[in-house]
């Protein structure tokens, strides 16, 4: 009973791993780039510790007003805001965060488009974020482990009842035996 309990523990797990892992990974192959959320100026369409898929094949000509986009507004800064104004001569955009009273400072640069937001999946940011730190990584390596272990125990059970079971038809054929002989 154990070792059931224990297999579909580890299946259940294993499949939520490969779920979330495969969803990412798919998302990504098609052109989708997961961002977490971690600021509150797109609430409530984007919530803090969401996930936001931007579409990285979206062109800059094909964006609307009223669009959220991603965008480099510096090297290492990606900010995820509301498009509420095209200029085409200028090629560039004006943002606007949701939660935000005034519009951004700067326009965006075409060239600073990283995509299209398409999707948005609350709190699911989280994890993502946080992976890639230290305690994430220890977390991984642990959930690795437990799938590990709930694997292996119907394993490590399992001999011992087919060894009673062995050891139980071998004593019943000492005994048919004994019966046989006069």
């Amino acid at each position: 009973m154990i070792g059931k309990i224990c297999n579909a523990l580890g299946i259940l797990i294993l499949l939520a791993v490969i779920l979330a892992a495969g969803s990412v990974t798919g998302a990504k192959l098609l052109g989708y780039q997961p961002m977490g959320i971690l600021s509150g100026s797109m609430e409530p369409a984007y919530n803090v510790g969401g996930l936001v898929f931007i579409d990285t094949n979206a062109r800059a000509e094909d964006i609307e007003v009223g669009e959220a986009i991603a965008y480099n507004l510096q090297e290492d800064m990606v900010v995820t805001h509301r498009v509420i104004a095209i200029d085409e001569g200028g090629r560039s955009f004006t943002t606007k965060g949701d939660a935000n009273n005034a519009e951004d400072l700067a326009p965006v640069p075409f060239e600073n488009l990283i995509g299209k937001a398409v999707f948005h999946v609350p709190r699911a940011g989280y994890v993502l974020m946080n992976l890639s730190t230290p305690k994430g990584f220890a977390a991984g390596a642990i959930l690795i482990a437990v799938l590990i272990i709930l694997f292996v125990i119907p394993v490590l059970l399992a001999p011992a009842k087919k060894q009673e079971s062995i050891s139980k038809t071998q004593e019943e054929q000492t005994q048919e035996e004994r019966k046989v002989k006069p």
